[in-house]
């Protein structure tokens, strides 16, 4: 899935820098996909059951 957020410059510029560092390439789709895995997985219980089940049958 394809997505648009707002994000300020300067932070945009400086996660761009680090994951340029660390990583390499143009990664910063992978570390975002990772990072809010991480969060949702972290949260997982904040979530209704029965809208799981809808999401993932």
């Amino acid at each position: 899935m394809k997505t648009t957020i707002e994000i300020d410059d300067r932070l945009w510029k400086l996660f761009s820098m680090v994951v340029l560092r660390e990583k390499g390439g143009r990664k910063r789709g992978k570390v975002i996909e990772e990072l809010i895995r991480k969060y949702v997985e972290a949260r997982k219980s904040l979530l209704d059951p029965e809208l799981m089940d809808a999401i993932d049958p």
